[in-house]
């Protein structure tokens, strides 16, 4: 009778799997963009320059401390704090010629940083910023979701360390973004953004069970079928409140 309870009881969310196959997908809103020349360029960010007319100043270049870049017979060019789209610009005319005879590009982005923490493939990190993403692009970009994600309990939590304001904490209904095309809360991902995403309510259930019987949740595709046993972990953990990787509270922050 408690099982038949759990099932009556039960309500449905979207699949974690599905999300992901998403995330993973392409041709929907959401995939991959070229922010590659909107990135802002900081020390000691490493770029990669070529000339055609001046071979001789291109070459891998790392921004120094005083926020420049070595040209060798062009002398230095201040980078730290502009796009690569700008320093396109800037080269083009310190080299006299056409923006489409320059290249530009960042090799190693060393600067800037986003954090992830809980289900998110290769778990707890540092991620260099790239340029300006959309949370889904960015959970694109690191590999997408474990199989554990709760897709309604990811939070994008920004310090505001350097301007000494409050930290803001965004909810991000990756499920109204995905299923209603909502873009409400895809906002964008700036450097040392803390990126957090929960675990369903399935996976603690799951955990629960003795490690023979968890062997039965290890695939990473879905089954066609749900097995009778895997139908009652899942519904089960549909009745508790999910849990997993809060953001921290910090001084002066609102509550989730």
């Amino acid at each position: 009778m408690a099982w038949l309870s759990l099932f009556v009881c039960a309500c449905s969310t979207s699949s974690p799997r599905k999300i992901d196959r998403w995330l993973l997908g392409a041709n929907r809103p959401g995939v991959l963009r070229d922010v590659s020349r909107d990135y802002v360029i900081r020390s000691p960010d490493v770029l990669e320059v070529l000339c055609a007319p001046q071979a001789d100043c291109a070459g891998t270049k790392v921004v120094g401390i005083d926020g420049t870049i070595d040209l060798g017979p062009k002398g230095k060019m201040r980078v730290d704090g502009i796009s690569v789209r700008e320093v396109f610009r800037q080269l083009a005319e310190k080299f006299e010629v056409p923006e489409d005879a320059v290249f530009v590009r960042v090799a190693e982005h060393r600067s800037q940083f986003v954090y992830v923490f809980g289900e998110v493939i290769g778990l707890q990190r540092a991620v260099p910023y790239q340029g300006p993403e959309t949370v889904v692009e960015f959970l694109k970009r690191v590999g997408g979701l474990t199989r554990h994600a709760s897709p309604e309990k990811i939070q994008v939590v920004r310090p505001h360390i350097a301007q000494g304001k409050k930290a803001e904490v965004f909810a991000i209904d990756l499920p109204a973004i995905i299923d209603q095309n909502d873009q409400a809360t895809n906002i964008i991902i700036e450097p040392l953004d803390q990126v957090y995403v929960g675990q369903t309510r399935r996976s603690v259930w799951q955990k629960c069970l003795p490690p023979w019987l968890q062997g039965f949740f290890t695939t990473s595709e879905p089954a066609p079928a749900l097995e009778p046993l895997e139908d009652i972990v899942d519904l089960a953990g549909q009745v508790i409140p999910d849990i997993g990787p809060e953001a921290p509270p910090l001084p002066g922050q609102p509550k989730p």
